[in-house]
């Protein structure tokens, strides 16, 4: 009956893992049925202690400690921003993340504010026990602009543990502003932080690896990543202490 239309093409089954998403979203949103409040400041979230205890090993463990605030359906976090606490529990029921709250910091003179919040967003993930939404994080963190401020360099560096992604990019990041603080440049930016400076905040390991990285990764790539490799970034342009 369709040999009139040779490009007919039967209709596709509903995708179940995106039904599901959109369940798990309106549950997010049906207070009839949460049983459980999480407290952060004056905010509360209604919730469902099931979602929690599947998803997150750090509510898990509280709801089978036996603490007196779990017996009251009631747990309360403190060091935790509400903004914050809204992100991580949409990705605890839908497994996706979404910053889309920040995105009027993605002007380039705003990048900074934007580091500087997904960076706590990281810290409370890695709170919660939520490794792989701290790594989601960080990977989304690697594919933004490079800092503008030196000072935003201090909670990158100061990050435990970055995925692998994010850590290439701090080396490249920091490489880049020890080149814009150099002596011959510093006269004609404005800059807030000497090279000395930005040297005391690399430990004697992160050092190591800088090194190490530079030499092996940039030195005879013409791009790394999304960077250009130019001669800023080669280790030929000798800074002081390479």
């Amino acid at each position: 009956p369709y040999s009139s239309c040779p490009d007919y093409k039967p209709p596709v089954p509903a995708n179940p893992v995106t039904e599901l998403t959109d369940d798990l979203t309106r549950l997010m949103t049906d207070e009839a049925s949460c049983d459980v409040e999480i407290h952060c400041g004056c905010q509360v979230f209604k919730c469902h202690r099931l979602i929690l205890s599947l998803r997150c090993e750090f509510f898990r463990a509280a709801f089978s400690s036996g603490l007196k605030e779990t017996d009251n359906n009631v747990i309360k976090i403190d060091n935790i921003d509400a903004e914050v606490m809204k992100i991580i529990l949409k990705f605890i029921y839908t497994g996706s993340l979404d910053v889309t709250v920040w995105n009027t910091l993605d002007a380039e003179d705003e990048v900074d504010e934007k580091f500087i919040k997904m960076i706590g967003l990281s810290k409370a993930a890695d709170y919660l026990l939520l490794n792989t939404l701290r790594d989601i994080v960080h990977y989304e963190m690697s594919l933004m602009p490079e800092p503008l401020n030196c000072t935003t360099l201090i909670p990158l560096l100061e990050i435990p543990n970055p995925h692998l992604s994010l850590k290439y990019e701090i080396f490249t990041w920091v490489h880049w502003h020890l080149n814009g603080l150099s002596d011959s440049e510093l006269e004609d930016n404005d800059f807030d932080m000497t090279q000395d400076d930005v040297y005391g905040m690399l430990t004697d390991e992160f050092w190591s690896e800088l090194q190490k990285f530079v030499t092996f990764k940039l030195k005879d790539e013409a791009v790394y990543g999304r960077h250009p490799v130019n001669s800023w970034l080669r280790i030929e342009n000798s800074l002081p202490h390479y």
